[in-house]
This record gives C-alpha cells, structure tokens and sequence, in this order.
C-alpha cells in the first residue's frame, strides 16, 4: 500500500470526492439513489467548515482514494456518512483510518451518539462497522425510516 494523507475536503478536491462516492454507488452498487442529489453532497464546503461537522478525505498520489464525514443531527446525534474507499484501494484500512480520526471528533463537538445509515448495498459490511462498536439500531428511534446502527458514547 502507498502512503497516504488524511486531511479535511477543500474546495479544490470536492468534486473528486463527490465523484468517487457517485462511482461506488452509482457504479459499483448500482444504487438507485443518486449521492448527487444529498444537498450535503453538493454543498461539501458550506455544510462541512459548520462547527461539528466534518468531511475527511484520504489522498494517495494526489488523488482522493477514500471519503467519509460527519454531520450533526442536533446536540446529542450525529451521522458517520459518505464512508468509501474506491474499489482499488479497499482492505488497506483506509476507512478505518478514517472512523479513527472521524470518531473521536464526534466526541470532542459533544456528540452522545452518532449514527450510521446501512443502505442495502451496504449490508455486507456490518460486520465491519460492528468492529468500530457500531450496534443495530431500532426503526423507532432512526431519524429516517431506514436501516441505522448506532454507537452510543
């Protein structure tokens, strides 16, 4: 594996990082949800520099090889999102890296809880997101009616 950096989204790797997140979903996935269309997607640089939340991208060779990001729900919650690593750069601990940097923050702002929404094509990573401490969480106290775990603080 390369060496890489970690670091916050600027401007200038926004529409890298969007498009690496569109080609795993829309590609890889076959998601018919379009990243596209998440205003927080769209909007990397005005929503992530907000206090509390964060978009970290991980670079190699100049090129945005993974993504993930939190944002704040309200005081107590916060969701773990948009955490990708591009197809040729997975099982090298990239996302982990970045849940590491990722979670931490999530405590530091105050967050008692932070979320994570399991989309369908999702679902075969559970068992990794359980590595982090993640837990399942209950439909009724999901922010939307979709499939979230959770880790509790």
């Amino acid at each position: 594996m390369s060496a890489y950096d970690i670091t916050d989204c600027g401007p200038e790797q926004a529409a890298e990082a969007r498009d690496l997140i569109r080609g795993v979903l829309c590609g890889e996935f076959d998601s018919p949800e379009d990243p596209a269309n998440s205003e927080d997607l769209q909007e990397i640089e005005r929503v992530y520099t907000r206090k509390g939340n964060r978009f970290l991208i991980t670079m190699i060779d100049g090129e945005v090889v993974a993504t993930g990001a939190v944002l704040g729900l309200s005081d107590r919650d916060c969701e773990l999102k948009w955490l990708f690593a591009r197809q040729d750069h997975r099982r090298e601990g990239l996302a982990s890296a970045l849940v590491a940097q990722l979670l931490p923050f999530a405590v530091q702002h105050g967050y008692k809880r932070v979320l994570l929404e399991i989309r369908p094509e999702m679902a075969p990573y559970q068992k990794v997101y359980r590595r982090y401490g993640f837990a399942d969480l209950s439909a009724e106290h999901a922010p939307r009616p979709k499939p979230f775990m959770v880790i509790d603080f």
